[in-house]
């Protein structure tokens, strides 16, 4: 009986932190409930936070170097799996942006869904904005939030990754690989669901928002910076 207290007391921030996400992913499920985008954010931020006060709480009271490296890469792995749930929330779920599943009177891999729900030619969608913008008919604050918004959607991987795994993700040609896979594998489950379109200018910007954040950690004094804050 001891030993389960004293267990629970030792990881009471990793289970609130389960259950905060369990809660988010729940309610994200219950039909005709539309959580509020910021609101979600502020889940997982905070689910974040107590992964990472978590990991600096144990690792004050180990002595063992090994001990304290697997408590970091334990850390990091799960703020990982929190950061990739909430995109997907965002992406596949959230009501705020008519993220519903649902086929609509679209025929699946018609002509009509290729035309509304797919863009192939790089920059395309870009450049619509733009034009779209000189011809005032569009709201320029959804073109910044839309290019803004893929571009640091991927930001945290390019951080993230080389940090769990430096040997597997010290090349920037693996790093690239892995992004394009996650990203092209979201885009095509929006694609078929209807919940967004194959937009290869999408995949673009996720790319080159990632490679900045992959590059930025070469930088040494960033670097140490970012390893002294989570040692």
């Amino acid at each position: 009986m001891k030993k389960t207290l004293n267990m629970w007391k030792n990881n009471i921030l990793f289970y609130i932190t389960i259950m905060l996400i369990m809660f988010s992913m729940i309610i994200e499920l219950i039909p005709g409930l539309m959580v509020n985008t910021s609101l979600k954010l502020l889940i997982h931020i905070i689910a974040i936070i107590l992964t990472f006060l978590d990991m600096k709480l144990k690792n004050r009271k180990e002595k063992d170097i090994e001990q304290k490296e697997k408590n970091r890469k334990r850390c990091l792995i799960i703020i990982l799996i929190i950061y990739m749930l909430l995109i997907i929330s965002l992406l596949l779920f959230d009501g705020s942006y008519r993220r519903n599943f649902g086929f609509d009177s679209i025929k699946l891999f018609s002509k009509e869904h290729f035309e509304n729900y797919s863009n192939l030619v790089p920059f395309g969608t870009i450049l619509g904005y733009f034009e779209r913008i000189t011809k005032g008919t569009i709201n320029n604050s959804i073109v910044v939030t839309n290019i803004l918004g893929n571009l640091i959607a991927f930001f945290p991987l390019g951080i993230l990754l080389p940090l769990i795994s430096k040997d597997k993700f010290s090349k920037l040609s693996t790093f690239v690989v892995t992004i394009v896979i996650v990203v092209i594998t979201i885009e095509i489950v929006q694609f078929v669901t209807l919940v967004g379109s194959f937009d290869i200018d999408d995949l673009i910007l996720n790319v080159i928002g990632s490679v900045i954040a992959f590059e930025i950690l070469k930088v040494k004094s960033i670097k140490r910076l970012l390893e002294k804050f989570i040692e």
